[in-house]
C-alpha cells in the first residue's frame, strides 16, 4: 500500500520520502488527504515498533550494568506497557479512518473484534493506573523492592538481592520475547486484512464519505475498548 501511497502523493511538495510532513493542506485533494493519513499512521505504527525495541534493549542492559535499581526495572516496564496501549491506539486509528472514509462499518466491524480479543484489557488498567500515579509494577515488584532496602542497609544481602534481580530482569526479557513474537504475527495479518478493505478488484477505492474540511492532522478517536464492553469481548475471544 505505501509504494502506492507514494507514487500518488510524490507531485505535492509537502511529501519527501517515505514521510508526509506538515504543509498547506490546501494542495491536497479530499483523497489525497485520506491515503496521506494511512501513510501517517503506518509510519507511526513502525516508530512504536522501533521504540518497543529500545526499550527491550534497555531491559537487557540492565543485566550488565553495575548500577542496578528496582526503579528503573519499574520504569522501563511501565514504558513497554504504554507503548502496547499506543500500538493499540495507532491500529484503531486505521479502522476509525476506513469508517469515516466508507461509513461500511461491516468493513471494520470484524476487524474491531480481532483487535479487541488480541489486547489483554490488563493492559489498559496498569497504564491507567500509572498514568494516574498509582503505579502498579510488574510481579514481585514490591518484595524486591524490601530485599533492595535490605540490601542497601546490609551488604550481606546484596548477593541474594542480585540474584533476584537479575531474575525478574530475565522475567521480563521473557515476556517481551513472547508479546512480540505474538505482535509480529498479528500485526502481519491485521495490516493485510485493512489493506484488503481499502481495496476492490486490486484497485485502491477512494473515500466516498470525508467531510470537505477533512485533514490530515485530524485526530482519529473513538470509543471502541468502551462500546463493545473490552472485558467481555476479550474473554469471549479465549473461550
Amino acid at each position: 500500500m505505501r509504494p502506492y501511497i507514494h507514487q500518488r502523493l510524490k507531485h505535492h511538495k509537502d511529501t519527501k520520502g517515505y514521510f508526509i510532513l506538515e504543509g498547506d493542506e490546501e494542495n491536497f485533494s479530499i483523497e489525497d488527504r485520506y491515503f496521506a493519513k494511512l501513510d501517517i499512521i503506518f509510519n507511526q505504527l513502525f516508530q512504536n515498533i522501533q521504540i518497543r525495541q529500545y526499550w527491550k534493549s534497555q531491559f537487557v542492559g540492565l543485566r550488565q550494568s553495575r548500577q542496578i535499581s528496582v526503579l528503573a526495572l519499574g520504569c522501563l516496564h511501565r514504558a513497554y506497557i504504554n507503548e502496547l496501549v499506543i500500538l493499540f491506539e495507532r491500529l484503531e486509528g486505521f479502522l476509525v479512518l476506513l469508517n469515516k472514509a466508507f461509513r461500511q462499518q461491516e468493513k471494520t466491524k470484524e476487524l474491531e473484534q480481532i483487535l479487541l480479543q488480541f489486547f489483554d484489557p490488563l493492559i489498559f488498567k496498569k497504564r491507567n493506573y500509572n498514568h494516574h500515579q498509582s503505579y502498579l509494577w510488574f510481579p514481585g515488584h514490591t518484595e524486591l523492592a524490601t530485599q533492595e532496602e535490605r540490601a542497601l542497609q546490609n551488604e550481606n544481602y546484596l548477593g541474594k538481592y542480585y540474584e533476584e534481580f537479575i531474575k525478574k530482569v530475565d522475567d521480563n526479557i521473557s515476556w517481551i520475547e513472547s508479546a512480540e513474537k505474538e505482535i509480529s504475527n498479528f500485526l502481519k495479518l491485521f495490516v493485510e486484512a485493512v489493506e484488503e478493505r481499502t481495496k476492490s478488484g486490486g484497485t485502491y477505492l477512494k473515500p466516498t464519505h470525508l467531510p470537505s474540511n477533512f485533514y490530515i492532522k485530524d485526530k482519529l478517536k473513538s470509543n471502541l475498548r468502551q462500546n463493545y464492553l473490552h472485558d467481555d469481548v476479550f474473554e469471549k475471544g479465549r473461550d
